[in-house]
């Protein structure tokens, strides 16, 4: 029996250890690390945000009442893939083109005790909302989960909770954070993230990037209701060859789209290349009516919109994903405002 046999059955045990243990390990939020609940009623209990998202605006969730702050730890490593890593859910709902926002700021951390918190993005009124159930524009908020509404319910099991394309909720890049304080200086690694805090937002008391005053509705005590976080790209299947979907926005308010696949374009399964535009998903050829082409290589196209967005005035929430030809998935999403 030369080496190699003999190494062979301990390699096999080993790989099919860590496939047994990746199975075992779910993709959702499987502990409370802290509560800290803020003003006003709801319901609060802590075991109704872990496990997977129950669609819809229900009651399966997890109140954080006004300034109220929740954090959460995972079994998976979540790591900076291409596109969104993660996804949160809020009972948010949809009301004639507009939604009902309680939104929260969301924060991620490697030890858990610093935490990079998700640069925001508003264009929504300027001043508190006038009643309880005033809505915004999809859209209207970036950074921040609350109002885009979920679809995905792990009781049918028929949208995907780690796909913001077919089943809502807000995806997060933590691309989004490579220059934050944090992260520069090495207390925060975006590949090794095993906690994310999500902070009810006080209308009102915060701003965004741009130190623009971020309102939300429900009035003074309005706050956040959280289903689920789902887990899109952890350390225990991220194939650094799957296929690259990302929107972005650099500083000078253009969107960007890039599609490529680090084995070429031929190995985009383009018949899995799907769209929706607020959660209504339409056909791929739609993405002309926002985008043009910057540049075509072996690996894919970039796009990028015609004009800066402040110069453009609508609102509207894209989500796109894409598999390669072995299965692996990209997927993202962004908020078209000014």
């Amino acid at each position: 029996m030369n080496l190699l046999s003999m190494r062979m059955p301990a390699l096999i045990g080993g790989s099919l250890l860590l496939c047994a243990s990746a199975m075992g390990q779910s993709r959702y939020a499987t502990s409370i690390v802290s509560f800290n609940q803020g003003a006003g009623t709801g319901i609060f209990d802590t075991s109704l945000i872990l496990g997977g998202p129950r669609g819809g605006a229900g009651t399966h969730v997890l109140t954080l009442g006004s300034g109220g702050d929740v954090t959460l730890g995972f079994d998976r490593t979540i790591t900076n893939g291409p596109g969104a890593d993660f996804v949160v859910f809020e009972n948010t709902f949809e009301w004639m083109s507009n939604t009902f926002p309680e939104v929260a700021m969301v924060e991620v951390s490697t030890n858990g005790v610093d935490f990079a918190r998700f640069p925001m993005r508003y264009d929504g009124p300027h001043d508190f909302f006038a009643g309880s159930f005033d809505m915004t524009p999809w859209g209207s908020y970036s950074g921040v989960t609350g109002h885009v509404p979920p679809l995905a319910n792990v009781d049918t099991n028929v949208l995907s909770p780690f796909n913001p394309m077919e089943g809502g909720g807000e995806g997060f890049d933590l691309a989004d954070l490579s220059d934050h304080v944090l992260v520069l200086g090495g207390m925060v690694d975006l590949n090794a993230i095993h906690y994310i805090r999500l902070v009810d937002l006080e209308a009102g008391a915060e701003v965004d990037s741009r130190l623009v005053t971020v309102f939300d509705s429900g009035g003074a005590l309005g706050n956040a209701d959280i289903d689920s976080v789902a887990v899109v790209h952890d350390t225990l299947d991220l194939d650094p060859t799957g296929p690259v979907l990302d929107f972005h926005r650099d500083d000078l308010g253009y969107v960007w789209l890039e599609l490529t696949d680090p084995n070429g374009f031929g190995d985009l399964n383009l018949a899995t290349l799907r769209l929706s535009a607020n959660l209504v998903e339409t056909p791929f050829y739609r993405l002309r009516d926002f985008f043009i082409l910057m540049s075509a290589t072996n690996e894919g196209i970039i796009l990028r919109s015609p004009l800066p967005m402040y110069l453009q005035d609508f609102h509207m929430v894209l989500a796109a994903s894409v598999e390669d030809m072995s299965g692996n998935k990209s997927v993202d999403q962004i908020s078209l405002n000014r």
